[in-house]
């Protein structure tokens, strides 16, 4: 009987070992990036371009980002949200323009009222921006300048589910974008 017992033992604890073994491996599996960047949750989050690939000096990307934190700042308790600059381009090895495009999209809900997005461009080129919020639509053009240049389009709505912000270079830019999100009468 003991025999039994101590076999029925010893499969259950390598029954535990094994689930624990697998439990681990998974965890790791997780962790780890696998496949395209598409397929990853945190490919779901704004990426913020490094800064060794930015299309214009330190000094401009610095005063661009300066310029979106001070509305932020001033706007605190409207503020949704706020992306720092990101190029309009980026080259690869083989020394080809990709324009980069921005789509990014916020699921969490979005209460009734008034939002506005503000659009900032530095550099040459135009931009076309647009902004959604359940099924309102805005959209402009943006005309990149060597100082800042910005636009803001504004969405009321009775409540949503999900709003996006698209924001299309053209071929030609040679910019740096942000923007920021405010809920005026939060």
């Amino acid at each position: 009987m003991n025999t039994r017992l101590a076999t029925k033992t010893k499969a259950a604890i390598i029954a535990a070992a094994i689930s624990l073994l697998a439990l681990t491996i998974g965890i790791i599996w997780m962790m780890t990036p696998h496949g395209s960047s598409n397929d990853s949750a945190a490919s779901k989050q704004p990426a913020k371009a490094p800064v060794s690939e930015h299309v214009l000096d330190k000094r401009s990307v610095t005063k661009l980002d300066n310029a979106v934190q001070d509305a932020v700042e001033l706007n605190r308790e409207s503020f949704r949200a706020s992306f720092n600059a990101r190029p309009s381009y980026q080259t690869d090895e083989t020394g080809k323009r990709k324009t980069m495009a921005i789509l990014d999209t916020d699921s969490s809900p979005w209460d009734a009222g008034t939002y506005q997005l503000t659009v900032y461009c530095m550099g040459s080129g135009t931009l076309n921006a647009s902004f959604s919020i359940g099924e309102q639509y805005e959209d402009c053009t943006v005309s990149c300048t060597d100082d800042i240049a910005q636009e803001t389009l504004t969405i009321r709505t009775e409540g949503a589910s999900e709003g996006q912000v698209s924001i299309v270079p053209s071929e030609d830019s040679v910019s740096e974008i942000a923007y920021w999100i405010n809920h005026p009468n939060n």
